[in-house]
């Protein structure tokens, strides 16, 4: 076996080094991890290549430009997304399913399919732009973590510093679930490899990962125990260790 790196996208206000805990396990069995930083305020190398573009774009103009990121670096590299990165890795696998040996999706959703609650969430994701361009960053994250989602989940530490709240506003708008067109019905003309986790506390996202798992035709799915909707950062070694199952299941020869 060559050089294997997995490429891991971290959640909306998140970073690469969300994905760090995977460094030690994954290279014990021989895997790199390239974990962009989408948000950063400073960036070179990757990071820079793939930010978001602050006047926005499309979630599939995005992952066409990533696909090229990575086809220039790997040839067949494994996908690896947390929430909206998810979003972000199954949008690149179901327009290039070529181009990927294998995927992990953890607490992602498949789009909104329903008009008035697309209506809804546009609005929410458009007010919660509006407040990460100009709220007080301290009375931000605190309502941002106090949303039902992510009340009882572990949050990471998030400097304002660290971040470009142009973009951060340009995903939420261009990003949207509400914005995206629904995944679902691409999922069983896949033939990757795909594991599905999601938290066994989070049931709206666990009930997507079961349904999607169930539709597909490679599909492993794993219900985290003890974990919300960061699995990330309430169960990191629990998650290493299935991911590394699941890739020497999978992947690794």
């Amino acid at each position: 076996m060559g050089r294997v790196v997995i490429w891991a996208l971290h959640g909306f206000l998140g970073d690469g080094e969300d994905w760090a805990f995977l460094r030690r396990p994954m290279g014990q069995l021989g895997l790199t991890i390239v974990s962009p930083s989408l948000f950063a305020a400073d960036a070179d190398g990757v990071n820079a290549a793939l930010r978001i573009d602050p006047a926005g774009e499309s979630i599939e103009q995005w992952a066409d430009r990533f696909v090229q990121v990575v086809r220039d670096c790997d040839s067949a590299p494994i996908l690896a997304g947390y929430s909206l990165g998810g979003r972000l890795a199954l949008q690149s696998l179901i327009r290039h399913p070529e181009v990927f040996r294998a995927a992990m999706i953890v607490s992602a959703g498949l789009g909104i399919g329903e008009a008035l609650e697309r209506e809804k969430r546009r609005a929410s994701d458009g007010e919660w732009a509006l407040r990460f361009e100009g709220d007080r960053w301290t009375e931000l994250l605190n309502d941002w973590n106090s949303q039902p989602l992510l009340r009882h989940s572990v949050a990471f530490e998030r400097v304002e510093s660290a971040f470009d709240r142009r973009r951060l506003a340009a995903a939420l708008r261009a990003w949207s679930p509400a914005v995206q067109m629904p995944l679902a019905s691409h999922l069983p003309h896949l033939e990757n490899a795909v594991l599905w986790v999601a938290g066994e506390r989070d049931e709206t996202y666990a009930n997507i990962a079961i349904s999607a798992a169930r539709s597909m035709v490679s599909a492993s799915l794993w219900i985290c125990p003890d974990s919300g909707h960061r699995v990330l950062g309430e169960q990191p070694g629990l998650l290493a260790e299935r991911l590394g199952k699941f890739l020497k299941e999978a992947v690794i020869e």
